[in-house]
């Protein structure tokens, strides 16, 4: 390479030249001239340049690889980005902020853009910027790099598991809310686009699940935004699951909202039922996210119970009057579920003797009657007779009355009460059950007894006859 000054692009020297001629006779002369030579500058040859990053990544190169200089090294003098020119400093960089990244140029054509993410690309991106290189004769050459921006990776929705518990019938509606995180890739998750996906009905339908306004198996709806599924028992909403999202940063926080109008039925040891719900939906590019399976576990409220409100006292002399008729009352507070049982108990009822003979019980086929009876030859004899007073299904707490008649005594001892401690179980829509004794007394209080013993002499009537007759003696305790 011929070195030419600044501004020089062309460079003039002239070159002697000798040669020889032969004339014809065959006579040689030597003949000596000058020759000028031009010799011109050559510029650069700048190439374009195109490169590809995925958005939120880090690229870098050099433009100058590819560009071609025979008077030396090329240096980047100039660098056009964004509608702004920057002149570049021997040795140094310059940087340009940009709405798709950041970009650094050295003055080596060395650079390095950090994309930014979240891009559009509904549309193309690519970000573009122009460079002046020149060599040490100031030649120069002009180039445009093109950096081409795709999408990146997808976000996702993450793990969750959401829990619940039913509250009691008596109290407001159970309005209850969790969350799941939905993680951003290289664009923020659309908070709008939230989805249940379809595979969340299928899954609900397959868990076969009841609630206490029917026994026909729930069927389900998935509203047309895919936000909403409607849970219904023969037309009755039993349950609404309602999906939103709210921007968290770059990630969307989504909510998923129970409504429970009616308990479920929860039969499992757990007390337990988990609704297995699929959440997706797309980010800002409209790409789609990772769909995930959140649990969202509904757990049983609480439990009913029953307790004593009167005591029904009777005393075993009003027998003698005929049957004796009383009644008592319970106290039933039910818990999360419909009470759709209340019977007498076909176990662990008292055992009870009645003219020595131990009682046997007989229960009607609601198990709202019982009748605790005897055998005398083989014939059955009614000792006392109970009835639940009670309409079911019980859907509020309340006052349960019964009815007691007695119709022959207890083997009683003297001054002796007897406890008839009945045994009542209540059993709501999820098997749960509640048992309480029943408050009854029998009290053995004294009247005519016939142990009793009677002496009666006959003496003599004035006939001279003297007889003695004796009889069994009557003993009268009162």
């Amino acid at each position: 390479a011929i070195d030419h000054g600044v501004g020089q692009d062309e460079l003039v020297t002239n070159v002697l030249v000798e040669s020889i001629q032969s004339d014809a006779d065959g006579t040689q002369e030597a003949v000596v001239a000058p020759l000028e030579i031009a010799i011109l500058d050559a510029d650069p040859v700048i190439e374009n340049e195109s490169y590809s990053v995925t958005e939120g990544q880090v690229i870098s190169g050099n433009v100058l690889e590819n560009d071609i200089d025979i008077d030396g090294d090329l240096y980047i003098r100039y660098v056009r980005a964004g509608g702004e020119i920057q002149s570049v400093p021997d040795g140094g960089s310059v940087s340009f902020s940009l709405e798709k990244g950041e970009l650094t140029v050295f003055s080596d054509g060395s650079w390095q853009l950090n994309a930014s993410r979240n891009l559009d690309h509904t549309v193309e991106q690519s970000l573009v910027f122009d460079y002046l290189a020149a060599d040490d004769s100031k030649d120069y050459g002009v180039a445009t790099a093109t950096i081409d921006i795709i999408d990146g990776q997808a976000g996702y929705v993450g793990s969750a598991t959401i829990n619940a518990a039913e509250v009691p019938l008596g109290e407001a509606l159970l309005t209850t809310e969790g969350s799941v995180n939905v993680i951003a890739g290289s664009d923020n998750p659309d908070p709008t686009s939230l989805y249940f996906g379809g595979a969340s009905i299928t899954k609900l339908e397959a868990l076969g699940l009841t609630s206490s306004v029917s026994d026909n198996e729930l069927s389900y709806t998935l509203s047309s935004s895919g936000k909403q599924i409607t849970a219904f028992a023969n037309g009755v909403t039993v349950f609404t699951l309602t999906l939103s999202g709210i921007e968290s940063g770059n990630d969307v926080l989504a909510s998923i909202s129970l409504t429970l109008y009616h308990p479920i039925d929860q039969f499992n040891s757990s007390d337990t039922v988990t609704f297995p719900l699929t959440i997706g939906g797309t980010d800002l590019d409209s790409t789609p996210l990772v769909e995930n399976e959140i649990d969202f576990v509904l757990k049983d409220g609480v439990d009913p119970t029953l307790s004593n409100l009167t005591v029904v006292a009777m005393e075993e002399i009003n027998l003698e009057s005929g049957a004796i008729f009383k009644t008592g009352s319970l106290q039933l507070d039910i818990g999360s579920d419909y009470v759709d049982s209340l019977r007498f108990s076909e176990l662990n009822q008292p055992t009870l003797v009645s003219s020595e003979s131990e009682l046997l019980y007989r229960l009607s086929d609601d198990g709202t009657t019982i009748t605790g009876y005897i055998l005398e030859g083989g014939v059955e004899v009614n000792i006392f007779q109970s009835k639940l007073l009670s309409t079911l299904p019980v859907e509020s707490s309340s006052e349960i009355e019964y009815s007691f008649e007695l119709y022959r005594s207890f083997d009683l001892s003297k001054d002796q009460i007897l406890d008839i401690p009945l045994l009542v179980n209540a059993t709501d829509s999820d098997g749960d059950t509640t048992s309480v004794t029943l408050d009854i007394t029998l009290e053995a209080i004294e009247g005519l007894n016939d142990d009793a013993s009677l002496t009666v002499d006959i003496l003599d009537g004035g006939d001279g006859y003297e007889n003695q007759f004796e009889v069994p003696s009557v003993t009268i305790q009162g």
